[in-house]
């Protein structure tokens, strides 16, 4: 009884000051054009580790997938490095699974953007961004990934390209790795998943 006390209060801890750090960040920078967008996404599970996704080495997509909202900010100054720049953004995420898994996921993470000076191969931008991930239920994949051992907290991240549609520039389709991670052990007894995504973000 007491180990489930624990556990409850780390969740609600975990939660809200994943909330709390968000609406900070949202709220306090100032607004410039186009910095706020909704978007939507659409993903499918696979059996592969991070890093195959990364090299796209030996694919092993499952029968199952999800569809994710969120509202996405861009925040700060452009930060000028060579060939391109830099800038903030955050998300609020959240995330249907079906078809091996029936669960809501809902993720916080807070990014950086590189955009180059120029397009090159069809990118207009790539980004990164990791935060807090909380599962409604054990996710029965990473259940099974991990020999009958999970968490429902673990660490998000994901790894995106950008394409800017040029007849309306408000508009944007990406490319991402959804992933669910344990932090390479940060986090005990869990292993992670990943999806393969794309979808589009529009500016309001």
């Amino acid at each position: 009884m007491h180990t489930k006390r624990l556990v409850r209060w780390q969740e609600w801890v975990f939660v809200r000051c994943g909330v709390a750090l968000l609406v900070c960040v949202m709220l306090v920078s100032p607004v410039r054009a186009q910095d706020w967008s909704y978007q939507a996404w659409g993903a499918v599970m696979t059996d592969n580790d991070f890093e195959e996704l990364l090299r796209l080495r030996n694919l092993a997509l499952l029968d199952s997938g999800l569809i994710g909202i969120a509202v996405h900010r861009r925040f700060g100054p452009d930060i000028e490095i060579p060939f391109g720049s830099l800038r903030f953004e955050v998300e609020a995420q959240l995330v249907r699974h079906f078809g091996l898994q029936d669960h809501w996921e809902v993720n916080l993470p807070i990014g950086i953007r590189f955009t180059p000076d120029r397009r090159r191969l069809g990118i207009d931008s790539i980004a990164f961004g990791i935060g807090p991930s909380f599962a409604s239920e054990l996710p029965p994949i990473e259940l099974r990934r991990g020999s009958g051992s999970g968490s429902r907290e673990l660490i998000y991240f994901h790894v995106e390209t950008e394409h800017v549609l040029r007849s309306h520039p408000d508009t944007r389709i990406f490319f991402r790795v959804h992933h669910r991670s344990d932090g390479y052990g940060l986090i005990a007894n869990a292993v992670g998943t990943n999806a393969l995504a794309i979808g589009f973000r529009r500016s309001f």
